[in-house]
């Protein structure tokens, strides 16, 4: 383990944000946990996350005490943050609802990088932990082989003329903190619902819907101020929630 002010760097560890729950009592606030490897890394509504060593970007920030709307908005704002730092990047992606950053190469969009929020209360204190895993290196051939044919990395979408070695990570690992300290500390409610609107896919369209044993269609029509995707079906509006369903395109993961 190499540990730094307010960072801790691990070779390997079932999972940065289960880190940090183990630990949180003992670290401060914005502590940033990263690895090379997770074992029993996981994603949204308990599916595993896959990554090869050394291959992806890693990491869980632990926030204490975060305000009400700051908490519920996290995973959106998590978005955007890495969305800002690969722009900085010189890398164009953008957003599927809830907590997927996308890319686009032929003629398609792949997911190339994750967001899991989680809370708990430790010790009579709230703690927010958002984890962000970004995938850098791996091959389609590596994705196909998990069951993942949605999935790509910045390599593959990007790689042309990019060296996306040690420095590369180091300075995106930057860009991404500094950008979501920024959202977290500068941007209102509802700057982030619009910015997240303008370059959310998932939005003013036919969207299919899976949770809670059900399947249908909807049409997506816009963010609502708490984060949660406002659909319509039937005429009759309704709202659906993070941790409850899958919203995917009709025909593909995302179109």
């Amino acid at each position: 383990m190499n540990r730094q002010e307010n960072r801790i760097f691990l070779q390997s560890v079932d999972s940065t944000n289960e880190y940090l729950k183990r630990n949180a009592v003992d670290l401060p606030d914005r502590t940033l946990v990263a690895a090379k490897h997770q074992s029993a890394g996981k994603g949204r509504l308990g599916r595993k996350w896959q990554d090869k060593e050394g291959d992806s970007l890693l990491c869980s920030w632990l926030f204490w005490e975060l305000e009400s709307e700051r908490m519920t908005l996290l995973p959106l704002l998590a978005g955007l943050a890495v969305r800002q730092a690969l722009e900085q990047m010189g890398m164009k992606t953008a957003l599927k609802w809830s907590n997927d950053v996308l890319a686009q190469s032929d003629g398609r969009w792949w997911k190339v990088a994750g967001i899991l929020c989680e809370s708990r209360i430790v010790n009579g204190r709230r703690a927010a932990i958002c984890g962000i895993g970004i995938n850098l290196r791996q091959s389609r051939e590596f994705f196909e082989s998990c069951g993942l044919e949605d999935a790509s990395s910045l390599a593959e979408v990007f790689g042309k003329g990019t060296d996306f070695g040690q420095d590369f990570e180091q300075k995106l690992l930057e860009e991404l903190s500094q950008a979501l300290f920024y959202k977290l500390t500068d941007v209102n409610g509802e700057q982030a619902r619009q910015e997240y609107s303008n370059c959310c896919i998932t939005l003013h369209k036919t969207v299919k819907i899976d949770g809670n044993g059900q399947q249908f269609c909807a049409y997506a029509k816009e963010i609502a101020p708490d984060g949660s995707l406002v659909c319509i079906k039937d005429e009759k509006e309704f709202v659906v929630r993070a941790g409850e369903v899958s919203v995917r395109g009709i025909d593909r993961y995302a179109q």
